[in-house]
């Protein structure tokens, strides 16, 4: 299986990357071996799950990609997507966990695996643990806003400073980006910041396709806080059905 090993997973930053790379891959002539033989099949495996996953059918890529593991146990990429496709399926928490923990034996520097772990996390509730994986992505790839966002989610305390921080660097990246700015008024408000609250909140008015929902958002944080421009804003927009 070394073939697969070559394959780093930094190659594979996001999914579309490594489906194009399975979609794409040649024939080997290291498959008229034994062990190039497993890994060939483990790739075609690997394709057919890509396939399967980009068509929607999350039970066909989980079958595919398990028998890509099985073939080549040791290819971190093969463990991940497995393991996302398990936690899409609802499969139970311990299955996923063992593919991750079997990837992360490979790469352990491999931030992608770290926020596949807070995702499952979050799934289950577990706000610490994925608390905790997300702060270990982002330490790892301080610039992806994956790890980033799930960072953000994952904050029990609205008013930790880190949060703030963090939000920050989310809007510096993604700067159009409605959830964060959202967050962000929710943040300035929990920490009685109420100018910095109204300012996200017309962020997200001038942004949202939805500006009825954003004006009434806009209006209850008005009334709720006592500030008349952001009620006779959102009123005024409310009136003239926009």
């Amino acid at each position: 299986m070394t073939v697969l090993l070559a394959l780093r997973p930094a190659r594979f930053l996001c999914f579309g990357v490594f489906l194009a790379t399975l979609l794409t891959a040649p024939p080997h002539p290291w498959a008229r071996t034994q062990v190039g033989a497993k890994a060939e099949q483990a790739l075609l495996a690997a394709r057919r799950g890509a396939l399967a996953r980009r068509a929607g059918d999350l039970a066909s890529s989980c079958r595919a990609f398990d028998r890509a593991v099985k073939l080549a146990p040791n290819w971190a990429v093969a463990q991940l997507e497995l393991a996302r496709c398990l936690r899409l399926l609802g499969a139970p928490r311990a299955q996923a966990e063992r593919h991750l923990a079997l990837a992360l034996r490979w790469y352990p520097r491999w931030s992608l695996v770290h926020i596949e772990l807070g995702k499952l996390s979050e799934d289950h509730g577990l706000r610490a643990r994925a608390h905790a994986a997300y702060r270990r992505a982002v330490a790892l790839e301080p610039a992806d806003v994956r790890g980033q966002a799930g960072l953000v989610r994952s904050f029990a305390n609205r008013r930790a400073p880190a949060l703030l921080r963090y939000l920050k660097r989310l809007l510096a990246r993604q700067p159009n980006d409605i959830a964060v700015w959202r967050r962000l008024a929710v943040v300035y408000e929990a920490r009685k910041q109420l100018v910095q609250a109204e300012h996200a909140l017309r962020q997200v008015l001038a942004r949202s396709r939805h500006p009825a929902a954003a004006a009434a958002a806009l209006g209850r944080f008005g009334v709720r806080t006592g500030r008349p421009a952001a009620v006779q804003t959102a009123r005024k927009l409310l009136k003239a059905g926009k």
